[in-house]
Formats: C-alpha cells, structure tokens, sequence
C-alpha cells in the first residue's frame, strides 16, 4: 500500500511540473504569437518617398504630406503617418554655391 501511495505522489508531483511547463509553453507561445501580428503589422506598412519639394524655414512636415495627399486625390488622415524626416539639408539660394554657371 505504501508503495502505490509513493507511486501517486511521484505522479502528481510529475503531473505538477508538467503542468508549469505548460504554463510557460503557452505564455511563450503568446509572446511569439503577439511578436508575429507586430512584424505582419510592420509588413503592411507602406514607405512613401516625395521627391522635389524645396524645404522652408519652420514647414510642417505634417502639413505638407497632407497637402501632396489631396493635391494627388489620396485620403490620408494624420493618423495614419507613423513618421516623416526630411532626407537631404535646406538649401540655401543666398551662397555661392548655389550659383549655376
């Protein structure tokens, strides 16, 4: 008798540690699956680049995505834009170096 009642706590004590292996499989798997819909919502962004338009001195660059937008017939709501960043310097018209000759 001793030894079935040996024999059933070493079950249930193996049933309980495959038990919290299974907790942690399914947070892991959580994780992994919260990892997988952020790349897949990162995957459908799309990149735009607008190419031509001169920099001014205090634009918003909000305001000028918004205003290529409609100007194109593009409903873009502020909402919907992650980031801007502007890619070469201002340029200056009053140096030298601007000069063609």
């Amino acid at each position: 008798m001793q030894e079935v009642r040996s024999a059933i706590s070493s079950l249930t004590s193996a049933v309980g540690a495959c038990n919290g292996r299974i907790s942690d499989l399914v947070i892991r798997v959580e994780s992994i699956a919260l990892e997988l819909n952020e790349r897949d919502q990162d995957m459908i962004c799309n990149d735009l680049e607008i190419a031509g338009i001169l920099e001014e001195k205090n634009e918003s660059s909000v305001y000028l995505i918004l205003s290529v937008a409609t100007k194109l017939g593009v409903s873009l709501d502020e909402r919907y834009v992650d980031s801007i960043e502007r890619v070469n310097m201002t340029r200056r018209t009053n140096t030298r170096d601007s000069e063609r000759p």
